[in-house]
């Protein structure tokens, strides 16, 4: 009878287990769901567990077999999981990945060491089934996109040991596109950022500054072909000859307390000074080298450098390209291409900035069109040291005047300027051209010498710049090159103004000279005649007056 009272504790116990599992059973596997950025829905995504449930353990998790040795602690590890998604309780994992929480460097660095050359895919519809809680390390690719490991944390159900969370995971990734921009902002008198930035209009020797930015390609370590270049080329401008000092390359968060870290030429990139138009750098490849850091995959890059504008007109606007070329092999290194080979990825892009002419016309008191006359063009200098005139409004005229610069200070209320060029205006039309304007600056302008029998008009003359336009184009395609993007700046030359005047008005009026008619009437003749008898007359009076007293 005990024998079979045992058998039936034993059966019982079997049961209980059995009927406690049952749900456990039944219930549908949790989901991992990646979210991927448009346009690259149609990634490949991958999957591997790290780490476990461990009742045995203090904390209750366990690496799996394999993935002790990331250089990261498993509290660590839940810590980075557990942050973006305030403990999972809106089962919404963000992306855990490198530089996106922040909490040590060593995220990144570790999820970069998980062997991912046999991970799970997942399913077709991106999709990932899990029965067990754990961290889950996460890998998207697609050809022309980086994207950062993903580290996804799933929890347990509210009040369950047994059944777990579904749960979501925002993949970080963007496509391996360069983008530029100008990058010397105009400030308010305040220090207020304005919205423009210098260089959207240029004129020849002005100096312009540029930011370059592309995210850092993530390749894995076996991969056998790692090439990340920029090359930057010019046309009507170009390098300074020390590029190479003044050039900054920045990786933004790439240092492990999370500051920027400035990269050395020589030691993380080589930079090549190809000509005075055209410079490469390489951040990938180089010869028996490879400046490629893992570490900073996911991150964006910033160079930052100067050009000088060279040969800048109205006709002829500054250019600068700039081409990103990353590598097409495989992240397993599977892929037989190799470097040089056509078929890399390339990104480019192109900013336009252009120049202004100012066409200043001479007109007679009737309208008729002048030569002969000059007019001095003045610029406000950005450099006070450059000052050699000042502009002020006289008082009692209300008229502008240019005058020498006479104290090294300009005088409050004054306007100090430099001389630009002078012109002579020319042809049927009596147009004085000014070339190479920046839109940006401040121009005066004022007559230096009259046509030959006209005043001289000695008003100065504020010129004011039409606003300056952007177009942003994609997929643009500009003498059989083609370009992701296009930014162009445009100014319209017509609707440079003289200040107080209805646009597009630039015409200085001078008048004719008083003079005694010559032609017509009875003439001077007569009164030269007239003038020299009555001089005679008076020296004979003269003569007889003396004699009479004499006698």
């Amino acid at each position: 009878m005990k024998k079979f009272k045992r058998l039936f504790a034993v059966i019982l116990s079997l049961a209980m287990v059995l009927g406690m599992s049952l749900t456990s059973f039944a219930a549908d596997p949790a989901k991992i769901t990646v979210s991927l950025p448009k346009g690259a829905e149609d990634a490949t995504v991958t999957y591997v567990q790290i780490v476990k449930p461990d009742p045995a353990s203090a904390s209750g998790w366990a690496f799996v077999e394999g993935y002790e040795n990331l250089g990261i602690t498993i509290d660590e590890l839940l810590a980075a999981g557990k942050t973006e998604t305030s403990e999972n309780k809106a089962n919404d994992n963000k992306n855990a990945a490198a530089g996106t929480i922040n909490t040590t460097e060593k995220l990144g660095a570790a999820l970069d060491k998980v062997d991912m050359s046999n991970a799970t895919p997942a399913k077709s519809d991106g999709t990932i089934d899990v029965t067990e809680a754990g961290l889950y390390v996460i890998r998207a690719e697609k050809t022309g996109w980086t994207f950062t490991r993903m580290l996804a944390y799933v929890a347990y159900q509210e009040g369950s040991q047994q059944l777990v969370a579904d749960t979501k995971v925002s993949a970080k990734g963007a496509k391996d596109g360069v983008t530029k921009e100008l990058n010397d902002p105009i400030l308010d008198a305040d220090g207020t950022d304005t919205g423009s930035d210098k260089g959207e209009s240029v004129a020849t020797t002005d100096t312009v500054k540029y930011k370059v930015t592309q995210r850092y390609p993530y390749y894995d370590a076996d991969q056998k072909n790692k090439k990340f270049i920029i090359t930057d080329t010019l046309t009507r401008g170009e390098f300074a000859e020390d590029v190479a000092e003044k050039l900054q390359v920045v990786i933004k968060s790439g240092n492990a307390n999370g500051s920027d870290k400035t990269l050395v030429a020589g030691t993380d990139y080589k930079i090549t000074r190809n000509s005075d138009t055209k410079i490469t750098l390489d951040l990938g490849t180089f010869e028996d080298s490879n400046y490629y850091n893992s570490a900073y995959a996911g991150k964006q890059v910033e160079i930052t450098y100067d050009v000088k504008v060279t040969e800048v007109t109205w006709e002829w606007p500054l250019e600068n390209d700039v081409e990103s070329t990353t590598s097409k092999d495989t992240p397993a290194g599977g892929s037989d291409v190799e470097l040089g080979d056509p078929e890399d990825n390339t990104s480019k892009f192109k900013i336009i900035s252009p120049s202004v002419k100012a066409d200043i016309q001479k007109l007679g008191e009737n309208k008729d069109k002048l030569a002969g006359a000059e007019f001095t063009l003045y610029v406000k200098p950005e450099d006070a040291a450059e000052v050699t005139h000042v502009y002020s409004v006289d008082a009692a005229t209300g008229k502008g005047k240019i005058e020498k610069l006479e104290n090294s200070a300009v005088p409050s209320g004054q306007v100090g300027l430099k001389v630009v060029e002078t012109k002579e205006t020319e042809g049927a039309d009596g147009i004085a051209l000014f070339d190479s304007l920046d839109a940006q600056k401040e121009y005066y302008v004022v007559e230096t010498k009259a046509p030959e029998g006209y005043s001289l008009n000695t008003e100065a003359y504020k010129l004011n710049m039409p606003e300056i336009t952007e177009t942003i184009e994609t997929d643009k395609t500009i003498d059989g090159v083609k370009y992701d993007t296009v930014t162009t700046y445009t100014v319209d030359s017509d609707k440079v103004t003289i200040d107080g005047r209805t646009e597009g008005d630039r015409t200085i009026t001078d008048t004719k000279l008083a003079s005694l008619p010559s032609t017509g009437g009875i003439g001077t003749t007569i009164f030269t005649i007239g003038g020299c008898l009555i001089m005679v007359v008076a020296a004979a009076l003269f003569f007889a007056s003396r004699r009479k007293s004499a006698k």
